[in-house]
């Protein structure tokens, strides 16, 4: 449906006119790339100040696979929450529902639009008929004149953090297994992760791949603190106060401590802290490659990658 204004139609409503460089870049947005016919939402209802839905188009927001969950969209208005329902992206980038079929657009009848504050997204255990939003909110942004521009609830600064860990084994004694393990200290025992504190709905979680297998390394809040998990350090020595491991006993199936992390691949990530699951979330705030070839003391300068986190843009109609 190709929506054309006369003069009429400016003179009549005013709004509507001003609105008309909105309207057709969201036309824009909406063309499909096959050639199909494109769906354009009417603007006429906003206009009259019946707004019935929302159209939301996605960046860099990942497929949740069954067992991580499903997403939920979300609206907050003055005097509500209400649920436009649950939907996933396809390997086109595109909104989809439970079996994979094409979302054009969302309505509720359980919020009036017109008084929506922002949008939320969240994710939702995947069989589930949420009628509250979960704790773990993926993203969310306020809506002005008729948009909301959608970005991760992420620590104040976090874009700018900066960091590096250091490759040793402080838990088993000095020079023995150095290359098999890996702290975020400095020769002198200074911390080295510049990182804003965690928030109430985050904490930060450290994975590393030995030879290609996922290792669980622990959670923090600060860059100053022990993480929570520790599980494959030695008890000789205590461990330094600050985030990281020596893979020394304990180990999983398939590998064999003490090892060489020579080529292994760091990551640490914002985890949210309620409908956590095992993997890591996309929230990947940095990641590093250990090169090969590790006698322990190197300094392994960590990548932020704050900048791939998931956006979105969110358009009343």
């Amino acid at each position: 449906m190709v929506v054309r204004l006369s003069s009429a139609n400016r003179y009549t409503f005013p709004s509507l006119a001003r609105r008309a460089g909105s309207i057709v870049l969201l036309a824009a947005m909406l063309l499909p790339a096959c050639g199909d016919p494109p769906v354009v939402p009417s603007p006429l209802p906003r206009a009259l100040g019946d707004v019935r839905g929302v159209v939301a188009t996605f960046e860099r927001l990942v497929t949740l696979p069954q067992e991580v969950g499903i997403y939920g969209l979300w609206i907050s208005s003055t005097d509500a929450i209400g649920f436009l329902g649950t939907f996933n992206i396809n390997e086109s980038g595109q909104t989809v529902d439970r079996d994979g079929n094409l979302i054009p657009r969302f309505t509720t009848y359980d919020v009036n639009l017109a008084k929506a504050l922002s949008v939320i997204v969240t994710i939702e255990l995947f069989n589930s008929n949420p009628e509250t939003p979960s704790g773990n909110v993926i993203m969310q942004g306020p809506f002005s004149e008729g948009v909301a521009q959608l970005s991760s609830p992420i620590p104040n600064q976090i874009q700018s953090a900066t960091g590096s860990y250091r490759v040793q084994t402080p838990t088993d004694g000095p020079d023995s297994n150095e290359a098999s393990g890996i702290w975020a200290i400095d020769s002198e025992g200074n911390p080295t992760l510049d990182i804003p504190e965690a928030t109430a709905g985050y904490v930060y979680e450290q994975f590393i791949y030995i030879e290609g297998r996922e290792v669980l390394m622990g959670q923090f809040n600060v860059a100053d603190e022990l993480d929570t998990l520790n599980a494959y350090v030695d008890d000789l020595f205590p461990p330094p106060e600050v985030p990281g491991d020596d893979f020394l006993r304990n180990d999983p199936a398939g590998l064999d401590f003490p090892t060489n992390l020579g080529g292994s691949r760091l990551i640490i990530t914002l985890e949210p802290r309620v409908l956590d699951h095992i993997q890591p979330s996309q929230l990947v705030v940095f990641e590093a490659f250990l090169p090969l070839g590790l006698v322990g003391g190197e300094t392994i300068t960590l990548i932020n990658r704050t900048a791939d986190f998931p956006t979105g843009t969110v358009f009343q109609f």
